[in-house]
């Protein structure tokens, strides 16, 4: 079995870090035609509030962007991201089950408003 420490780890996370975060530009830049500028600060942004959620899985962090384009777009009012908020924060759930559990929510609760 291979094991690798955590230094070696970190040698390899800022090319890591800035590979995923491309794909995240990509995958936001195919949505709509946004300035560069713009597109970058919101993966940047999204990135740090996914971290401050502890969304950590790729796909979970990529899901969680590609939500808070709708969610942003939507406007939706205080209530539906207070509960959208604390839906994201729950630590009892899986954090793609929390990233999905938000995502049917803010669809039901948007459609019914």
């Amino acid at each position: 079995m291979i094991q690798l420490e955590d230094q070696q780890l970190a040698a390899f996370a800022p090319g890591l870090d800035a590979q995923f975060r491309g794909r995240c530009l990509e995958a936001l830049r195919a949505l709509g035609r946004w300035p560069e500028e713009r597109l970058a600060r919101a993966v940047d942004i999204g990135l740090e509030r996914a971290a401050a959620l502890g969304l950590s899985e790729e796909r979970s962090v990529l899901a969680y962007l590609l939500l808070a384009v709708d969610i942003t777009a939507a406007r939706p009012a205080e209530g539906l991201l207070r509960s959208l908020e604390a839906i994201l924060a729950d630590a009892t759930l899986t954090e793609l089950q929390r990233v999905r559990l938000a995502r049917d929510y803010f669809l039901q609760m948007h459609r019914a408003g």
